[in-house]
């Protein structure tokens, strides 16, 4: 594991208590206020952008697969653009919660993209992972149309987002891709979960129903990184001792595979509010985004 940090395994847990490792909202200092408060900042970004922005724009024929896009508010060329993937293991929430770092990064010059998928149990997580290439693609395809810099996509991801964007350079057999596209130059997985074995163990396969073969064959920790670009594991320092050792298990894994990948822990953050360094702009998050987004 990451140095200095070991972990039970998750074996060790007893059924009740894998779930609850998995039940951020139970140890979250404020999980409904948070849960509300990227909802109500959403709302706001989108009423401020009711003219620039481009909204329920579809990446697919689906009735979920649709994106949100705030411009950015300056700049003479094409500007850096910045790709969010919402968590709720593949089974909640929308991207109507997930726009709320927007402000943050057009004030600073790139464009923001927050993305909508298909959750189970009416999708596979076979067919999210799908899904999230084509939004990737529309993205890359369509980023004139929005004033922004295909060459210049970095992704971020929350929890299950964090997975889903980090198939975005995974190597794994049984993923139909849409084409062969040209990969984002920088992601941040913040506290993801990669490592499927737990998740189909416990009661979040409930509604995922992944069989145990396919938890292995869509394992993000038994996968490669099929690009080397930079990557950032990001994970709160009062989240489950699983969620954090989500985090260094696939650092660990992809160490030998990319020439820059790193490990934060944020001190004094849970699940929910360790968004917050990515949407204000003294975060920690925040600032590492912009730096991957003006060196490259």
């Amino acid at each position: 594991m990451v140095a200095f940090m070991t972990f039970p395994s998750w074996r060790s847990y007893e059924p009740t208590s894998l779930d609850m490792q998995y039940s951020p909202s139970l140890s979250a200092k404020d999980f409904a206020g948070n849960l509300n408060r990227y909802a109500g900042e959403t709302a706001a970004a989108k009423r401020s952008f009711a003219t620039q922005g481009q909204f329920e724009i579809p990446y697919g024929q689906g009735t979920r697969q649709r994106l949100d896009i705030f411009p950015a508010m300056s700049g003479d060329r094409p500007s850096p653009i910045h790709v969010f993937i919402h968590g709720g293991f593949w089974q909640e929430s929308s991207k109507e919660d997930a726009g709320f770092p927007a402000p943050a990064f057009t004030d600073a010059g790139s464009a923001f993209v927050a993305v909508n998928y298909t959750l189970a149990p009416t999708a596979t997580l076979a067919e999210i992972v799908a899904e999230i290439g084509q939004a990737y693609d529309w993205v890359r395809r369509n980023a004139a149309q929005f004033g922004g810099d295909p060459k210049r996509i970095t992704v971020s991801g929350h929890s299950a987002g964090a997975y889903l964007a980090a198939s975005l350079i995974a190597a794994y057999p049984g993923v139909e891709r849409v084409e062969d596209r040209d990969g984002p130059i920088a992601l941040l997985l913040i506290s993801g979960v990669f490592d499927l074995a737990p998740i189909q163990a416990c009661y979040v396969n409930d509604a995922l129903g992944l069989s145990a073969g396919e938890a292995a064959r869509l394992d993000l920790v038994a996968a490669v990184p099929r690009r080397d670009i930079p990557v950032c594991l990001a994970v709160g320092g009062e989240e489950t001792s699983e969620f954090r050792r989500q985090s260094a298990a696939l650092f660990d894994a992809w160490r030998p595979h990319l020439g820059e990948l790193s490990f934060i822990q944020i001190d004094g953050r849970d699940h929910f509010d360790i968004l917050f360094d990515l949407s204000e702009r003294g975060g920690a998050l925040y600032r590492g985004v912009q730096r991957l987004l003006n060196d490259n």
